[in-house]
């Protein structure tokens, strides 16, 4: 919502032009305007609230989660490819979660078993050349 907001008429006060304050037209029921005007009482604009400054810490933690979001988002994406390459056959909603977190542990940097998990869903080892 904007500062300057008008909650008796439910509206944006504004200004332009030589306007010396900010104001809106006051509207009949149909939509038509009065010929009168409603004015923002001075004084009552309040100024936004600052955020505080965020600290080293906080910006590591932000850091974390938003890697971690990331990782799993990348995760589910390559599980999803994955069974739609070994067929929609095998694919079903438990085994593309567990090879979500299999991925997600990868990218993560854990040792797992990636790579057993693909040879269940039915993938074989990729030769050199091929």
């Amino acid at each position: 919502m904007t500062e300057h907001w008008c909650k008796e008429h439910q509206t944006v006060w504004f200004k332009k032009g030589k306007m010396k304050g900010y104001a809106h037209p006051i509207l009949e029921v149909d939509g038509e305007p009065t010929g009168e005007w409603c004015n923002e009482p001075k004084g009552e604009v309040k100024p936004p609230e600052l955020q505080p400054e965020m600290s080293k810490d906080d910006w590591i933690k932000k850091d974390r989660i938003t890697r971690k979001s990331i990782e799993r988002q990348k995760a589910l994406e390559l599980a999803v490819e994955m069974a739609k390459l070994f067929g929609a056959d095998k694919a079903t909603t438990a085994k593309i979660i567990a090879t979500a977190k299999l991925f997600e542990a990868y990218l993560e940097g854990e040792p797992g078993t990636l790579v057993e998990e693909a040879k269940k869903l039915g993938a074989t080892e990729i030769k050199e050349g091929e």
